[in-house]
C-alpha cells in the first residue's frame, strides 16, 4: 500500500535533492506513524486504522487519512473507511494539495487495501469524483511540463542512478523548460513546480537561479501550496553552492572525505523558526537524518 504512494506523494523532493524522507507524511509524530506501520505489519488492522485516523487529525496532505481508510477497510469497517478515504479526497482536492489527485486515483483502482469497499454503492460516486478532479486538475495545468516532470522523476525511480547516462534527457528537458518560460507557458502553480523541479537537475547557477525565481513566482500565485516552500529553500542552497558559497537552508548534503555533511554551511543566515516556515526541517533534524544515510 504505502510504496507505491512514494514517488509522488512524499520522497520525491528529498530523493532529487539528497535528504533522506519517510514514505508517510513528515508533520507529526514519528513514534504515533511508526506504531501505525507496525500495527500495519502485523495485520492489527483496527489498531492501524485507530492510529492513522489520529495522525490524520492535524495533517493537510491527505495521506494519513488515506492510510486510516486502507487499515479500516481491511479491518471490516466500510463506514470508517469511506469516511476516511472522503476525508483524504476533500483534502487533496482542496487547491493546496490538489496534484496528489493523481497517484490517489491510481490508488483508489489498484490497491488491495480497498478490495472489500468496491462493490459498496458509496465507491462509484467517490471514484467518479476523483476521476472528475483529475480531469479538471489535468485541465488546469500545462500537461508538457507535467508530463516532462513524470519523466524526470522516472530517471530516477531506480535503485541506482546514473546521472551522466540521464544527463542527455535531463538537458533536452532543460532546454525545452527555458523555451516555455521565455513562452510564457507557466500559469498555475504546478507549472512552476514542475519547471523547477527540472532545472534543479541542471548544472549552471543559472538554472538554479531560475528554478528559485520559479518557485518564488509560484508561491505568489498559490500561497498555501504545501510542496513550493521547501523546494523553494533547496534552489536557494542549491544555487549557493553552485557558485562556491554556504548554503544557508540545510537542505543539500554531499560526502567529504567519505562521510556524509550539510557544509558549506552558514549555520547562522537563518534561523530554525524561519526553516520551519519553509517546511524545512531543523538543522539538528537535518543532521539526524545525515547519521542515518549510509
Amino acid at each position: 500500500m504505502r510504496k507505491a504512494l512514494i514517488r509522488r506523494w512524499t520522497v520525491e523532493l528529498l530523493l532529487c535533492l539528497g535528504l533522506v524522507a519517510t514514505c508517510r507524511a513528515q508533520e507529526n509524530s514519528p513514534s504515533l506513524r511508526e506504531q501505525a506501520s507496525s500495527a500495519y505489519d502485523a495485520k492489527n488492522y483496527k489498531l492501524c486504522g485507530k492510529l492513522y485516523a489520529e495522525l490524520a487529525g492535524d495533517n493537510k496532505t491527505g495521506m494519513p487519512a488515506y492510510d486510516a481508510a486502507c487499515c479500516f477497510a481491511l479491518s471490516g469497517d466500510k463506514d470508517q473507511a469511506f469516511q476516511y478515504l472522503t476525508t483524504s479526497l476533500s483534502l487533496i482536492q482542496a487547491n493546496a494539495v490538489r496534484r496528489r489527485i493523481v497517484p490517489f486515483v491510481e490508488k483508489l483502482q489498484a490497491d488491495n487495501d480497498l478490495v472489500s469497499l468496491r462493490a459498496d454503492a458509496r465507491w462509484s460516486p467517490l471514484l467518479t469524483s476523483a476521476q472528475q478532479s483529475r480531469e479538471k486538475f489535468f485541465q488546469s495545468i500545462n500537461k508538457e511540463l507535467y508530463d516532462m516532470e513524470e519523466q524526470d522523476q522516472a530517471d530516477r525511480s531506480g535503485e541506482k542512478f546514473d546521472r551522466e547516462a540521464v544527463w542527455p534527457r535531463d538537458k533536452q528537458r532543460i532546454d525545452r523548460v527555458m523555451e516555455l518560460v521565455k513562452a510564457g507557458a507557466l500559469k498555475a502553480e504546478e507549472d512552476f513546480y514542475n519547471a523547477a523541479l527540472i532545472l534543479q537537475h541542471g548544472k549552471e547557477p543559472a538554472e538554479f537561479a531560475l528554478s528559485h525565481l520559479l518557485l518564488q513566482e509560484g508561491m505568489r500565485v498559490n500561497p498555501g501550496d504545501t510542496w513550493l516552500p521547501w523546494l523553494s529553500a533547496a534552489s536557494e542552497d542549491r544555487f549557493l553552492w553552485s557558485i562556491g558559497r554556504p548554503q544557508i537552508w540545510g537542505t543539500q548534503s554531499h560526502k567529504i572525505d567519505g562521510k556524509w555533511t550539510l557544509e558549506p554551511l552558514d549555520a547562522t543566515a537563518v534561523n530554525d523558526e524561519r526553516r520551519k516556515k519553509m517546511d524545512v526541517p531543523t538543522l539538528a533534524e537535518s543532521l539526524k537524518m545525515l547519521e542515518r544515510k549510509k
